[in-house]
């Protein structure tokens, strides 16, 4: 098992630390520590080459000198660093290929934090497009310890989605419970003048017959159907019953790449009260 987490030298990619120290430790995995440099690129024509290289090497030297820094917190057994040059959201999304990583652990604020490890720039671009997992951490709301009590899982009817539940395993605690949650995708009670409420609720009985089917040995399962949006069904949920890991496919219904083509998950994401866990859809792990 091998888990890649990527550092940009802010306090908050560095919140995380500890943490990932932890799931190492209890998944007997090893860590590889990440830092990406961006490309020199001269603000003027009349800079000589030569320049140019010295102030890249430097950066190069300085991000290899922070990276054995950091590699201390590990046990020397447990920890490789790597620099790649390259914008960060594609090097992460490469290196984590190319290394054969199974999990990705990044720190995000969320929209408006200060910090360049944005939802919408590098941490959106990874979770798009990594073929791997991908778990955000917001700090300072990091978990307590590297297992999660209460995950929820959110599917949309598709295979993709349902095939999360018997993914999270790895990441529920001893005892700890997973529910699976379906939303409408719309407030169908609000139109049950037009559609009639017995209608509507023979609906949500069957998507509950549905869910009622998944199973996971060994695992206290939940389900609840809920009526409205899917992103703020979610979110609600997760705030009102103590989740603390929200766990998704980014495949949906129609096949594409994202949950229902990707507005849902950068909803949650970006507000959600708990950690994301997102899966690819082609991901066995």
């Amino acid at each position: 098992m091998k888990i890649l987490l990527p550092l940009d030298g802010s306090e908050l990619s560095e919140a995380i630390l500890p943490w990932v120290a932890e799931l190492a430790r209890r998944w007997q995995a090893e860590v590889l520590l990440l830092r990406a440099i961006d490309p020199f690129t001269a603000t003027t024509p009349a800079l000589q080459l030569g320049i140019a290289l010295s102030v890249q090497e430097k950066a190069v030297n300085a991000a290899e000198q922070y990276l054995d820094s950091v590699a201390k917190q590990f046990p020397a057994d447990a920890v490789k660093i790597q620099w790649e040059l390259g914008a960060p959201r594609e090097q992460i999304v490469e290196t984590a290929a190319r290394k054969d990583c199974q999990l990705i652990v990044m720190a995000s604020h969320g929209r408006s934090g200060p910090t360049r490890w944005l939802l919408g720039s590098v941490a959106e671009g990874v979770l798009r497009q990594a073929r791997c997992p991908v778990l955000l951490l917001r700090p300072p709301s990091i978990p307590a310890t590297a297992a999660f009590q209460h995950i929820l899982v959110p599917v949309d009817g598709s295979e993709a989605s349902k095939a999360v539940v018997e993914r999270v395993s790895p990441y529920l605690a001893g005892g700890g419970q997973v529910t699976i949650l379906r939303s409408s995708g719309a407030t169908l009670y609000s139109s049950a003048v037009e559609i009639e409420s017995e209608v509507v609720q023979e609906y949500f009985a069957g998507l509950e017959r549905e869910l009622r089917q998944i199973v996971l040995e060994g695992v206290d399962l939940k389900v609840s159907v809920v009526d409205g949006e899917a992103a703020e069904s979610i979110l609600a949920y997760a705030r009102e019953h103590q989740v603390d890991l929200i766990a998704m496919s980014t495949h949906g219904r129609s096949g594409f790449r994202r949950f229902w083509l990707g507005s849902v998950t950068e909803k949650v994401a970006r507000n959600a009260p708990c950690p994301v866990l997102a899966f690819p859809g082609s991901v066995e792990v």
